[in-house]
């Protein structure tokens, strides 16, 4: 990895959820940016390139299904991944996210560091960018 922090986009329209993940991705020393919508998300997207967004599907004006098909279909963010969450049980809700490029489908209602989690391990499989050095796990002090 290039030792660069990453930077997270979220998208959700309920404020204790962005602010919650906002403490406790920042707190790791994560680059986070928030938005209350999937337009002003889009819109964020303009002006940086994150190495993960994260939205949730139900959002109003324009769910969280139809920004990742516009990033997916464009270019400049087609590789990037997207994390959804979401309340809704519904079985062809979750597979539509599958089949537009989601990298992930979390349910609602989760535990905070449960999210967090998976998004570090998807961050850490995409090999784009990585935790702060003081924040990941040592060897051990053992010698290579």
């Amino acid at each position: 990895m290039n030792g660069k922090l990453a930077t997270i986009f979220v998208a959700d329209d309920d404020p204790t959820l962005l602010k919650g993940l906002n403490r406790a991705l920042s707190g790791r020393g994560y680059n986070v940016r928030t938005a209350p919508n999937g337009p002003a998300l889009l819109s964020l997207l303009e002006t940086a390139r994150p190495d993960l967004l994260v939205l949730d599907i139900m959002m109003p004006g324009m769910s969280g299904l139809e920004v990742l098909r516009r990033v997916k279909g464009d270019a400049r963010w087609s590789e990037l991944p997207v994390m959804m969450v979401t309340a809704l049980t519904d079985a062809e809700v979750t597979a539509a996210a599958w089949e537009r490029g989601a990298s992930d489908v979390i349910p609602k209602p989760f535990r905070l560091n449960d999210l967090v989690s998976r998004i570090e391990a998807r961050l850490n499989s995409g090999g784009r960018a990585q935790r702060p050095v003081e924040s990941r796990p040592t060897d051990g002090g053992r010698d290579e």
